[in-house]
Protein backbone atom coordinates (compact mmCIF):
# COMPACT_ATOMS: atom_id res chain seq x y z
CA UNK A 1 0.00 0.00 0.00
CA UNK A 2 1.58 3.23 -1.13
CA UNK A 3 1.13 6.10 1.60
CA UNK A 4 0.47 9.23 -0.28
CA UNK A 5 2.17 12.25 0.21
CA UNK A 6 0.93 14.93 2.71
CA UNK A 7 -0.26 18.14 1.05
CA UNK A 8 2.26 21.22 0.98
CA UNK A 9 2.14 23.67 3.69
CA UNK A 10 1.92 27.20 2.60
CA UNK A 11 1.88 30.46 5.13
CA UNK A 12 0.69 33.90 4.80
CA UNK A 13 2.72 36.09 7.04
CA UNK A 14 1.72 39.59 6.59
CA UNK A 15 -2.42 39.01 5.35
CA UNK A 16 -3.03 42.71 4.85
CA UNK A 17 -4.43 43.69 0.86
CA UNK A 18 -1.31 41.97 -0.87
CA UNK A 19 -1.13 38.54 1.65
CA UNK A 20 -5.22 38.17 1.87
CA UNK A 21 -5.80 38.44 -2.11
CA UNK A 22 -2.76 36.25 -2.95
CA UNK A 23 -3.39 33.86 0.01
CA UNK A 24 -7.41 33.41 -0.83
CA UNK A 25 -6.55 32.89 -4.25
CA UNK A 26 -4.44 29.61 -2.79
CA UNK A 27 -6.55 28.52 -0.44
CA UNK A 28 -9.53 28.56 -2.60
CA UNK A 29 -7.53 25.79 -5.17
CA UNK A 30 -6.33 23.63 -2.27
CA UNK A 31 -8.03 20.64 -3.82
CA UNK A 32 -6.56 21.07 -6.87
CA UNK A 33 -2.67 21.87 -5.81
CA UNK A 34 -2.80 19.53 -2.94
CA UNK A 35 -1.88 22.42 -0.46
CA UNK A 36 -3.23 23.84 2.66
CA UNK A 37 -2.79 27.74 3.78
CA UNK A 38 -2.87 29.09 6.81
CA UNK A 39 -3.19 32.44 7.56
CA UNK A 40 -1.52 34.50 10.36
CA UNK A 41 -3.60 37.25 11.72
CA UNK A 42 -3.69 40.06 14.07
CA UNK A 43 -6.08 42.63 14.11
CA UNK A 44 -8.32 40.60 11.71
CA UNK A 45 -8.55 37.08 13.38
CA UNK A 46 -11.42 36.93 15.42
CA UNK A 47 -13.51 38.99 12.04
CA UNK A 48 -11.67 36.30 9.69
CA UNK A 49 -12.52 33.12 12.23
CA UNK A 50 -15.98 33.97 12.47
CA UNK A 51 -16.73 35.16 8.72
CA UNK A 52 -14.06 33.96 6.49
CA UNK A 53 -12.54 35.77 3.77
CA UNK A 54 -14.57 37.70 1.37
CA UNK A 55 -12.72 39.06 -1.99
CA UNK A 56 -14.60 41.44 -4.36
CA UNK A 57 -12.72 41.49 -7.30
CA UNK A 58 -12.85 41.81 -11.46
CA UNK A 59 -11.75 38.78 -11.92
CA UNK A 60 -15.44 37.60 -9.98
CA UNK A 61 -15.97 37.79 -6.50
CA UNK A 62 -15.65 34.53 -3.89
CA UNK A 63 -15.33 33.69 -0.10
CA UNK A 64 -13.11 31.50 1.83
CA UNK A 65 -15.80 30.14 4.63
CA UNK A 66 -13.29 28.74 6.72
CA UNK A 67 -9.97 29.33 6.42
CA UNK A 68 -7.53 28.19 8.41
CA UNK A 69 -6.33 31.06 11.13
CA UNK A 70 -3.79 31.71 13.62
CA UNK A 71 -2.70 34.28 15.87
CA UNK A 72 0.70 33.06 16.60
CA UNK A 73 3.31 31.38 14.23
CA UNK A 74 3.86 28.94 16.69
CA UNK A 75 0.21 27.40 16.20
CA UNK A 76 1.39 26.86 12.63
CA UNK A 77 4.71 24.92 12.98
CA UNK A 78 7.16 24.24 10.40
CA UNK A 79 6.17 25.15 6.56
CA UNK A 80 7.10 24.21 3.25
CA UNK A 81 6.18 27.83 1.55
CA UNK A 82 6.09 31.37 3.76
CA UNK A 83 4.59 33.99 1.65
CA UNK A 84 5.79 37.34 3.19
CA UNK A 85 3.12 40.49 2.73
CA UNK A 86 4.43 42.10 5.26
CA UNK A 87 4.69 45.91 5.03
CA UNK A 88 8.42 46.59 5.31
CA UNK A 89 7.65 48.98 8.73
CA UNK A 90 7.27 45.56 10.15
CA UNK A 91 10.65 43.79 9.16
CA UNK A 92 11.79 43.94 12.37
CA UNK A 93 9.66 41.53 13.66
CA UNK A 94 11.04 39.10 11.06
CA UNK A 95 12.43 36.82 13.73
CA UNK A 96 9.82 36.21 16.09
CA UNK A 97 6.91 35.60 13.27
CA UNK A 98 9.21 33.35 10.59
CA UNK A 99 11.61 31.30 13.64
CA UNK A 100 8.66 29.51 14.26
CA UNK A 101 8.19 27.82 10.84
CA UNK A 102 10.92 28.05 8.58
CA UNK A 103 13.37 24.90 8.66
CA UNK A 104 16.19 25.14 6.45
CA UNK A 105 16.30 22.55 3.73
CA UNK A 106 12.60 22.79 3.63
CA UNK A 107 10.79 25.98 4.10
CA UNK A 108 11.24 28.28 1.03
CA UNK A 109 10.58 32.19 1.99
CA UNK A 110 9.00 33.93 -0.71
CA UNK A 111 8.63 37.65 -0.19
CA UNK A 112 6.15 39.90 -1.92
CA UNK A 113 7.30 42.89 -0.04
CA UNK A 114 7.96 46.44 -1.39
CA UNK A 115 11.06 48.27 -1.83
CA UNK A 116 14.80 47.46 -1.60
CA UNK A 117 16.58 45.31 1.41
CA UNK A 118 14.12 43.45 2.37
CA UNK A 119 15.85 40.02 1.28
CA UNK A 120 18.98 41.31 2.20
CA UNK A 121 17.65 41.38 5.81
CA UNK A 122 15.99 38.03 5.31
CA UNK A 123 19.31 36.44 4.73
CA UNK A 124 20.63 37.81 7.82
CA UNK A 125 18.48 35.38 9.80
CA UNK A 126 17.67 32.58 7.41
CA UNK A 127 19.50 30.41 4.64
CA UNK A 128 20.09 32.88 2.11
CA UNK A 129 19.47 29.77 -0.25
CA UNK A 130 15.91 29.73 0.92
CA UNK A 131 15.24 32.75 -0.40
CA UNK A 132 12.42 33.52 -3.34
CA UNK A 133 12.34 37.66 -4.19
CA UNK A 134 9.15 38.62 -5.80
CA UNK A 135 7.05 41.57 -6.86
CA UNK A 136 3.57 42.07 -6.97
CA UNK A 137 1.62 44.31 -9.53
CA UNK A 138 -1.17 44.63 -7.69
CA UNK A 139 -4.69 47.13 -7.58
CA UNK A 140 -5.97 45.71 -4.03
CA UNK A 141 -6.93 47.47 -0.79
CA UNK A 142 -8.21 46.20 2.84
CA UNK A 143 -11.75 47.26 2.70
CA UNK A 144 -12.69 46.28 6.16
CA UNK A 145 -11.52 42.92 8.44
CA UNK A 146 -11.18 39.93 6.05
CA UNK A 147 -12.82 41.70 3.08
CA UNK A 148 -10.32 42.81 0.28
CA UNK A 149 -11.08 44.69 -2.81
CA UNK A 150 -9.27 43.60 -5.79
CA UNK A 151 -9.86 46.50 -8.91
CA UNK A 152 -7.13 45.62 -11.52
CA UNK A 153 -3.93 43.96 -12.08
CA UNK A 154 -2.46 40.89 -10.09
CA UNK A 155 0.83 39.99 -12.01
CA UNK A 156 3.63 38.09 -9.84
CA UNK A 157 7.31 38.18 -10.89
CA UNK A 158 9.60 36.01 -8.77
CA UNK A 159 13.50 35.33 -9.22
CA UNK A 160 16.03 33.30 -6.71
CA UNK A 161 17.81 36.01 -4.31
CA UNK A 162 20.69 33.42 -4.63
CA UNK A 163 22.26 31.08 -7.49
CA UNK A 164 22.39 28.69 -4.49
CA UNK A 165 18.61 28.42 -4.20
CA UNK A 166 17.74 25.62 -3.11
CA UNK A 167 13.80 25.44 -3.94
CA UNK A 168 12.24 24.48 -7.14
CA UNK A 169 11.30 27.72 -8.82
CA UNK A 170 9.04 26.37 -11.76
CA UNK A 171 7.23 24.07 -9.23
CA UNK A 172 6.20 27.56 -6.90
CA UNK A 173 5.76 29.00 -10.47
CA UNK A 174 3.16 26.36 -11.56
CA UNK A 175 1.08 26.38 -7.94
CA UNK A 176 1.06 30.23 -8.26
CA UNK A 177 -0.63 29.66 -11.93
CA UNK A 178 -2.95 26.93 -10.50
CA UNK A 179 -3.79 28.69 -8.20
CA UNK A 180 -5.22 31.63 -10.56
CA UNK A 181 -2.12 33.69 -10.31
CA UNK A 182 -0.81 35.10 -13.09
CA UNK A 183 3.15 34.41 -12.59
CA UNK A 184 6.73 34.25 -14.34
CA UNK A 185 9.94 33.64 -12.89
CA UNK A 186 12.40 35.53 -14.12
CA UNK A 187 16.44 35.17 -14.15
CA UNK A 188 17.82 38.65 -12.37
CA UNK A 189 16.90 39.17 -9.32
CA UNK A 190 18.23 42.77 -9.35
CA UNK A 191 16.61 43.55 -12.50
CA UNK A 192 13.15 42.54 -11.24
CA UNK A 193 12.84 44.23 -7.60
CA UNK A 194 14.36 47.74 -9.78
CA UNK A 195 11.40 47.34 -11.77
CA UNK A 196 9.08 47.43 -9.42
CA UNK A 197 11.09 50.47 -7.67
CA UNK A 198 10.08 52.10 -11.44
CA UNK A 199 6.20 52.18 -10.40
CA UNK A 200 6.64 52.24 -6.52
CA UNK A 201 9.28 55.58 -6.23
CA UNK A 202 7.33 57.96 -8.45
CA UNK A 203 3.63 56.95 -7.35
CA UNK A 204 4.25 55.97 -3.36
CA UNK A 205 5.76 58.74 -2.99
CA UNK A 206 4.09 61.64 -4.73
CA UNK A 207 0.75 60.60 -4.13
CA UNK A 208 1.76 60.59 -0.48
CA UNK A 209 2.95 63.71 -0.67
CA UNK A 210 0.49 65.76 -2.49
CA UNK A 211 -2.46 63.40 -0.88
CA UNK A 212 -3.95 62.93 -4.18
CA UNK A 213 -4.61 59.23 -5.97
CA UNK A 214 -3.06 58.58 -9.26
CA UNK A 215 -5.43 59.94 -11.79
CA UNK A 216 -4.71 63.31 -9.94
CA UNK A 217 -0.83 63.32 -10.28
CA UNK A 218 -1.07 62.15 -14.06
CA UNK A 219 -3.09 64.95 -14.72
CA UNK A 220 -0.97 67.77 -13.53
CA UNK A 221 1.57 68.43 -16.29
CA UNK A 222 4.27 69.28 -14.19
CA UNK A 223 3.54 66.62 -11.15
CA UNK A 224 3.70 63.79 -14.48
CA UNK A 225 6.87 65.40 -15.65
CA UNK A 226 8.47 64.15 -12.10
CA UNK A 227 7.04 60.90 -12.46
CA UNK A 228 8.63 60.60 -16.08
CA UNK A 229 11.94 61.97 -14.12
CA UNK A 230 11.92 60.00 -11.10
CA UNK A 231 11.09 56.89 -13.14
CA UNK A 232 14.30 57.77 -15.73
CA UNK A 233 16.34 58.05 -12.32
CA UNK A 234 15.03 54.63 -11.20
CA UNK A 235 16.15 52.80 -14.01
CA UNK A 236 19.42 54.31 -14.25
CA UNK A 237 20.15 53.59 -10.29
CA UNK A 238 19.09 49.90 -11.23
CA UNK A 239 21.47 49.53 -14.11
CA UNK A 240 24.09 50.76 -11.97
CA UNK A 241 23.13 48.37 -9.44
CA UNK A 242 23.05 45.42 -12.05
CA UNK A 243 26.72 46.55 -13.14
CA UNK A 244 27.99 46.80 -9.59
CA UNK A 245 26.52 43.14 -8.75
CA UNK A 246 25.23 41.10 -11.54
CA UNK A 247 26.68 42.42 -14.59
CA UNK A 248 27.30 38.56 -15.89
CA UNK A 249 23.28 39.12 -16.60
CA UNK A 250 21.53 40.78 -19.36
CA UNK A 251 19.41 43.88 -18.30
CA UNK A 252 16.14 44.83 -20.26
CA UNK A 253 14.68 48.21 -18.76
CA UNK A 254 15.13 51.37 -21.02
CA UNK A 255 12.97 54.02 -21.31
CA UNK A 256 10.10 52.32 -23.07
CA UNK A 257 9.33 50.78 -19.88
CA UNK A 258 8.80 54.51 -18.77
CA UNK A 259 5.41 54.78 -20.90
CA UNK A 260 4.46 51.39 -20.39
CA UNK A 261 3.93 51.92 -16.73
CA UNK A 262 2.64 55.36 -16.81
CA UNK A 263 -0.38 54.04 -19.57
CA UNK A 264 -1.01 50.90 -17.36
CA UNK A 265 -1.57 53.64 -14.02
CA UNK A 266 -3.75 55.72 -16.30
CA UNK A 267 -6.05 52.39 -16.47
CA UNK A 268 -6.20 51.92 -12.81
CA UNK A 269 -8.69 55.43 -12.61
CA UNK A 270 -8.15 57.44 -9.29
CA UNK A 271 -6.01 55.01 -7.48
CA UNK A 272 -4.44 55.17 -4.00
CA UNK A 273 -1.14 53.71 -4.02
CA UNK A 274 -0.75 51.71 -0.60
CA UNK A 275 1.49 54.01 1.05
CA UNK A 276 -1.10 57.10 0.74
CA UNK A 277 -3.31 54.81 2.33
CA UNK A 278 -1.30 54.07 5.40
CA UNK A 279 -0.83 57.90 5.18
CA UNK A 280 -4.40 58.87 5.51
CA UNK A 281 -4.86 56.07 8.21
CA UNK A 282 -2.30 57.58 10.63
CA UNK A 283 0.26 53.83 10.19
CA UNK A 284 3.82 53.82 9.81
CA UNK A 285 4.75 54.51 6.47
CA UNK A 286 7.35 53.06 3.77
CA UNK A 287 9.31 55.94 2.90
CA UNK A 288 12.94 54.04 3.88
CA UNK A 289 12.46 50.67 1.92
CA UNK A 290 10.62 52.35 -1.17
CA UNK A 291 12.66 56.05 -1.59
CA UNK A 292 15.09 56.19 0.95
CA UNK A 293 16.64 52.97 -0.02
CA UNK A 294 17.75 54.62 -3.49
CA UNK A 295 19.54 56.89 -1.89
CA UNK A 296 20.99 54.08 0.85
CA UNK A 297 21.81 51.80 -1.94
CA UNK A 298 23.83 54.41 -4.17
CA UNK A 299 26.06 55.43 -1.33
CA UNK A 300 26.57 52.11 0.23
CA UNK A 301 27.95 50.91 -3.68
CA UNK A 302 29.74 54.01 -4.06
CA UNK A 303 27.97 54.81 -7.50
CA UNK A 304 28.90 58.55 -8.56
CA UNK A 305 25.21 58.74 -9.79
CA UNK A 306 23.00 61.88 -9.54
CA UNK A 307 19.76 61.56 -8.91
CA UNK A 308 18.24 65.06 -8.23
CA UNK A 309 14.45 64.08 -8.41
CA UNK A 310 14.35 61.41 -6.17
CA UNK A 311 16.36 63.49 -3.58
CA UNK A 312 14.01 65.68 -4.08
CA UNK A 313 11.04 63.09 -3.39
CA UNK A 314 12.95 61.91 -0.19
CA UNK A 315 13.54 65.37 1.39
CA UNK A 316 9.62 66.34 0.66
CA UNK A 317 8.39 63.17 2.25
CA UNK A 318 10.94 63.71 5.40
CA UNK A 319 10.26 66.93 5.92
CA UNK A 320 6.61 66.49 5.50
CA UNK A 321 5.13 63.76 7.11
CA UNK A 322 8.25 62.53 9.35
Amino acid sequence: MQIAAPPQKIAIIGAGALGLYYGSLLARHEKETDTEVHFLLRSDYEAVRREGIRVRSINGDFSILFPRVHNTPQSIRVVDLCLIGLKTTANHMYGPLIEPIFRAGRTVILCLQNGIGNEDRLAQLFDSAAILGGTAFLCSNRVSPGQIEHTEYGHVAVAPYRSSFYGNVDAIVELLRRSAIDCESLENYTEMRWRKQVWNVPFNGLCTLYNQPTDLILANPDMLGRVRAIMREVIELGRAVHQAETPYLPWNLDASFIEDQVAKTRTMGAYLPSMLLDRRAGRDLEIESIVGACLETRDRLGLNLPIPEIERLYKGLCTQLE
